[in-house]
């Protein structure tokens, strides 16, 4: 889903930025109506596209107000339903990362004020390197 004139938030990027009908590159707007509900959720078909299995990188914008987001992504494998994914606990603002069945740490990310933030995400396989950024600031490595 895509509205003309760009996808970002205006604080990052003004209104208007890009000519009716145009995105930029890979961008889409995911919007989720309330109630919050395992029902909610998009599917992307992935299988033309090829993936590293020993490094990645996911970045997303995300806006909430709600204490609660659940799963925000997750990525599957035939033979692993849940290969990545990162999630929030309920009603709190801790979320983890899994990759291969390994949970990380307690994640501490102050999402739900109802403002757009860009969160980063990266692992890597060589040493199992995990790293967390949230509107430029490095909050969990």
């Amino acid at each position: 889903v895509y509205p003309p004139g760009g996808v970002y938030p205006p604080s990052v990027y003004p209104p208007g930025g890009y000519p009716p009908g145009t995105r930029p590159p890979g961008s889409y707007r995911l919007l989720f109506p309330d109630p919050v509900s395992t029902d909610n959720y998009a599917e992307i078909d992935t299988s033309r596209i090829l993936f590293a299995t020993d490094v990645f990188a996911i970045s997303f914008h995300i806006k909430t107000d709600k204490p609660t987001t659940g799963t925000v992504f997750s990525y599957a494998v035939d033979d692993q339903a849940q290969e990545i994914q990162f999630y929030g606990e309920p009603e709190s603002n801790i979320y983890k990362l899994m990759v291969n069945g390994q949970i990380s740490n307690d994640i501490e990310l102050d999402l739900a004020d109802g403002k757009w933030h860009i969160i980063i995400i990266t692992w890597s396989g060589d040493g199992g390197a995990w790293t967390v950024t949230m509107d430029g600031d490095n909050v969990w490595q």
